[in-house]
């Protein structure tokens, strides 16, 4: 509806009139016009742009020429829904960028939909997830296919699609299945046969087989499967320092000096290490522990715990550590988990930070991004009692990522205190991929890192 409200008490709608100019998409080739003089709707061709004039106190109305019924004057017939893909309760196999395209009977370009998760008892929950996905329309409005942008669905799932100004009632149910390449919802060498028939042939016949979501069919995608039909081989990596000679850990062991490790892949900073075995000060729970050098100097080594591959795809990583800070002074302590091979910087990133104000933090980096329980990139706990001197009994700091649920949580024990923070969790979206790196950088002549753990479930 366009209007000209210009109204004078001495001058005619005709001499009130201006000039208005429609501008279009160039996909808009006709729109359709209701006349005011008759109330009859004839169309218009259209090349961008659409000019007209308008007497002051007027009104034009106007819709885009999509085929469907002028509302308020014609009978509306809703687009109805004949087929979808992967099908009702059926399976999206991806790790990420997942699709699904619904087929309407007519003109549908109208029709919006709405994704949400449902829980183990049918409920809705969580917030709407429309807006993760890209949505494509078909020349001619019949086809709609919405894709997934990154990793936004969680593994083994079901999600309700409920569409809006379409005739279909019932919400759609989709489940994912990450791996599940045949769609027989079950994870079988069936799927595994799939994939490897599938690595020559076009993508676009082959989608479900994509199962990285790369836009690749290739010996990674066999990988993958591979790993997700297989029970996760059961680990556990400790690390408390007590084997260690005393003086700098490069060489020691499994530890690199991060000084040999390609600067992007821990930071874009360079990052001094090697860390120092020390048992100057009292011991907490191991007769030795690392010691940070001072201020502004950043030590720090880096270790693979898990050489099967890594993490990323299925189940639960947890992890912790043991550290200590001095009362005063510039004081840090970071440790993340990160997947060695990835030199660029690019595969997902999971961060655990405490620092001189007392308080911890849990962070993610490169293409996962933590949403719903916050909208920060750094959600702290304030004052956990990280600075505890050097007789202090420590803050353990814990945390479980959970690669089926998309989930994060962590929590604080001051074991000074005995008071806990937390545990708090998180969603994310995007995707961590191959973590078997674990490496930490401490600064602070007084700060301490006692014991470094991870284990998968």
């Amino acid at each position: 509806m366009v209007v000209n409200k210009d109204v004078a008490w001495d001058r005619s709608g005709d001499q009130l009139a201006t000039e208005v100019i429609l501008t279009f998409h160039p996909s808009v080739r006709r729109i359709q016009h209701l006349r005011r003089s008759d109330g009859m709707i004839h169309s218009i061709d259209v090349d961008r742009h659409y000019r007209f004039v308008l007497p002051g106190g007027t009104g034009e109305l106007f819709k885009i020429g999509t085929g469907g019924s002028f509302a308020g004057v014609q009978e509306v017939a809703k687009p109805r829904l004949t087929s979808w893909q992967p099908g009702d309760r059926r399976t999206v196999p991806r790790l990420a960028n997942n699709h699904f395209t619904l087929i309407f009977n007519r003109d549908a370009n109208a029709a919006m939909d709405e994704i949400r998760r449902l829980d183990d008892e049918g409920r809705v929950t969580g917030p709407d997830l429309a807006e993760k996905f890209q949505r494509n329309v078909s020349q001619d409005g019949r086809t709609i296919e919405y894709r997934e942008e990154g990793a936004v669905l969680a593994n083994q799932a079901t999600y309700q699609i409920r569409l809006h100004w379409a005739d279909q009632e019932r919400p759609l149910v989709m489940r994912t299945l990450r791996g599940d390449v045949d769609g027989d919802g079950e994870l079988s060498d069936e799927d595994l046969a799939v994939v490897k028939q599938n690595l020559d042939s076009d993508l676009k016949g082959a989608l479900r087989h994509d199962v990285d979501g790369n836009g690749r069919l290739d010996n990674r995608d066999v990988t993958l499967v591979e790993r997700l039909i297989r029970p996760v081989e059961k680990f556990r990596w400790e690390e408390s320092f007590e084997d260690y000679p005393l003086g700098l850990l490069t060489g020691h062991g499994p530890w690199h000096d991060i000084e040999t490790i390609p600067a992007p892949f821990v930071t874009k900073r360079v990052v001094t290490g090697a860390a120092e075995i020390s048992d100057e000060l009292d011991d907490l729970d191991r007769k030795r522990k690392l010691k940070g050098g001072a201020y502004p100097m950043y030590k720090g080594n880096l270790a693979v715990f898990h050489r099967a591959g890594g993490m990323g795809e299925r189940g639960i990583l947890r992890g912790g550590f043991l550290a200590r800070l001095e009362k005063t002074g510039v004081e840090r302590l970071s440790v993340f988990i990160t997947n060695s091979t990835d030199i660029k910087g690019v595969q997902g990133a999971f961060c655990c930070h405490v620092s001189e104000n007392g308080g911890a933090s849990m962070y993610t980096e490169r293409g996962v991004t933590l949403i719903g329980g916050t909208t920060t990139a750094n959600d702290e706990f304030q004052q956990v009692g990280a600075k505890q001197g050097t007789r202090g009994q420590g803050m353990a700091y814990e945390f479980a990522i959970d690669f089926d649920d998309a989930t994060v949580t962590w929590e604080c024990r001051d074991r000074e205190s005995g008071k806990t923070h937390g545990p708090r969790t998180v969603s994310y979206s995007g995707k961590f991929q191959g973590l078997d790196t674990i490496s930490f950088w401490i600064c602070g002549q007084q700060a301490r890192l006692d014991q470094l753990w991870v284990q998968n479930h």
